[in-house]
């Protein structure tokens, strides 16, 4: 439980755009469901729920990852733009 707790609090912290909170949350939703089923003691549930919870912590990470990096060409786009402006300047005259 405290695993799906940490979790939860991770996807909180996440900026992400709507179709990756709908990931986040459709991953979050499926480990507790594993959990519920773990606590009515199914045999091997409460491997599938640990499963469960390690992959919708690895969605948020990989999410993350992806908005970190798409923010950081963005940048450089915005970056290379201005340079590109500035060139375009300088050869006019």
């Amino acid at each position: 439980m405290s695993e799906l707790g940490a979790v939860i609090a991770a996807a909180d912290a996440v900026r992400v755009p709507l179709r990756g909170r709908r990931a986040i949350e459709d991953a979050i939703a499926e480990a507790a469901v594993a959990v519920a089923h773990a606590l009515a003691d199914d045999p091997g549930t409460l491997q599938r729920a640990r499963e469960a919870i390690d992959t919708a912590g690895q969605v948020i990470a990989a999410l993350d990852e992806q908005i970190a990096h798409a923010r950081q060409l963005r940048s450089r786009g915005k970056a290379l733009t201005v340079r590109a402006k500035e060139l375009v300047e300088k050869a006019r005259g």
